[in-house]
């Protein structure tokens, strides 16, 4: 089924030493997943399947950190359990600005799912139903 699909996939990427470090607000965290989506996507936690509209002028910014203690451990319980939106590894963000700096130095970013260039800053930024959309 699709939960226990989602646990495999998390814990195959979990256990890959890819991990990024990335300062943002003044903090730091190295992460494995991140996830940034014009617009807040549904549902909460870190599998966002859709959105409600795409003109609310915010952000939904979902980070996985991975660099502490018992992390890889701890997001499988928290999967398993579902937990995830109330561990202490996941962020969840909602802002019409995000900007972090990639500490570990520059890293291939995916956008639509196409590989892109190395970057070591992103810096994104929503506005407020400024895309016009037309429908019969």
């Amino acid at each position: 089924g699709k939960t226990v699909a989602a646990v495999i996939a998390a814990w195959r990427v979990l256990k890959e030493e890819n991990a990024v470090e990335i300062r943002y607000d003044g903090k730091t965290l190295k992460t494995s997943l991140f996830f940034l989506g014009n617009s807040l996507y549904r549902p909460s936690g870190f599998a966002p399947v859709d959105r409600a509209t795409i003109e609310d002028g915010l952000l939904d910014v979902r980070m996985l950190e991975t660099g502490r203690r018992f992390s890889r451990l701890r997001t499988v319980v928290a999967l398993l359990t579902g937990n995830l939106g109330r561990s202490p590894l996941y962020h969840e963000l909602h802002r019409p600005e995000f900007r972090c700096e990639i500490l570990s130095g520059p890293t291939e970013v995916a956008y639509d799912g196409e590989v892109g260039d190395k970057v070591s800053e992103l810096d994104f930024v929503a506005h407020y139903r400024v895309l016009s959309v037309y429908r019969p």
